[in-house]
């Protein structure tokens, strides 16, 4: 008990946000739920859920936080508490428009398996290094050609838009958020790969550092493809989602000047992408 007691205290502020996170979380749900009961027949939703599903939820960002503890020492204190209360948030809006099921369904299908996932690789950080360095083209490749597929054979929703490829038997997954993940690899490896070259060929003009094109050119494929992939998808809100990581991911691999200029090329693609696709497909 003294050693958890320990561990909790490395980490206090985190410690601090995530009790307060869990507080929210109960009483979003609980609010949630209470307001329902009042325009629904009481046997659509019932106070159970108000306990089991905050209470995983709660667990999920406690066990996080205690791998943390044991891993990280006192670094950053504010991503996790933040991810956490998103991640809530996101919980009972699904509760409140979708339903328990609906929870239930994305509970088991994504904040588990999520929780699982982060504390493996908190625990054994050597495997995002194998996964940058030796995997991080492959995941880039196969992120890109589900977003693709998705595109033309996903399943349409109620409003018509594909946002979710469904594999056989397996449950349908949204690909945006794998796409997102495997540019991130992708050009972390790309970046680290090609930045020093780029760097030091960049054409100075003005402020400006102008890159030489040629180094840019897979990570703006990379965008440009996924861009026309997610306007087809009808998932405009993704795109400057994905435009904003590119300049993100530039920002913290060169210098401000060479940015800038990257920055803006591939914003104008993004646009041009969009706008051009919008027009055709109607």
């Amino acid at each position: 008990m003294n050693q958890l007691f320990n561990r909790l205290s490395v980490r206090s502020t985190e410690a601090r946000l995530i009790a307060i996170v869990g507080t929210m979380t109960f009483l979003g749900f609980a609010l949630t739920t209470g307001a329902l009961r009042t325009t629904m027949d009481t046997a659509v939703v019932g106070w159970g859920g108000v306990l089991i599903i905050p209470t995983l939820l709660i667990a999920g960002q406690i066990i996080v936080h205690l791998v943390l503890s044991r891993k990280a020492g006192t670094q950053e204190q504010f991503i996790w508490p933040i991810t956490s209360l998103f991640n809530a948030i996101g919980f009972i809006l699904l509760w409140r428009l979708l339903g328990p099921a609906d929870v239930q369904s994305q509970l088991v299908r994504g904040w588990l398996p999520g929780v699982v996932v982060i504390s493996i690789l908190i625990m054994n950080p050597a495997i995002i290094e194998r996964l940058r360095h030796r995997w991080a083209f492959y995941i880039g490749g196969i992120g890109l050609l589900l977003i693709l597929t998705t595109a033309f054979f996903g399943v349409p929703d109620a409003a018509g838009a594909r946002l979710s490829l469904k594999l056989g038997p397996l449950p349908s997954i949204q690909t945006t958020e794998i796409v997102k993940l495997s540019l991130i690899i992708f050009l972390a490896w790309y970046i680290e790969r090609v930045g020093e070259v780029a760097e030091g060929r960049a054409k100075v003009v003005g402020w400006l550092r102008l890159p030489a094109i040629k180094y840019f050119i897979p990570g703006l494929l990379f965008v440009f493809l996924s861009t026309l992939a997610l306007v087809k998808m009808s998932d405009f809100g993704a795109v400057p989602i994905l435009a904003g990581l590119f300049v993100v991911m530039f920002y913290a691999g060169f210098q401000t000047r060479t940015f800038v200029t990257t920055a803006l090329i591939g914003l104008t693609l993004s646009v041009i992408a969009v706008v051009g696709l919008a027009i055709v497909w109607d």
